[in-house]
């Protein structure tokens, strides 16, 4: 067996490697006994642009978890500037983008989506 003596893995001498541009991980899947609810986890690094979700039937809560961000309703809709533990809505129909105004600590906005079906309208 040889050792070699004072050296550092290779790894310490290269910098840590940028986030990715938009990192998605789904919590809770349609799949998963809760009925048509879905929870996803994202993160988007600042410089990656808008991240754009399309419209869909259900309705959306997007909570903020770390950073600032502006989400905006449909191309050139309103638009809501939003910080840590702020909440928007998604009406059902709308597609959205989410853009980072700030990064959280971690060097990315992070936020939640959470989906669900729309109420049946009352007769």
């Amino acid at each position: 067996m040889t050792a070699t003596i004072g050296t550092t893995p290779a790894a310490a001498h290269h910098p840590a490697p940028e986030p990715a541009p938009v990192s998605r991980q789904l919590l809770v899947g349609r799949d998963d006994g809760y009925g048509d609810l879905a929870l996803e986890r994202f993160a988007l690094a600042p410089g990656a642009g808008a991240w754009h979700a399309p419209a869909a039937p259900c309705d959306r809560l997007l909570v903020v978890l770390a950073g600032r961000a502006r989400v905006g309703v449909e191309a050139g809709g309103p638009s809501v500037d939003l910080a840590a533990y702020e909440v928007v809505h998604v009406a059902g129909g709308h597609a959205h983008r989410v853009d980072v105004l700030a990064p959280g600590p971690d060097g990315c906005l992070e936020w939640i989506l959470l989906a669900g079906p729309r109420p049946d309208p009352q007769p």
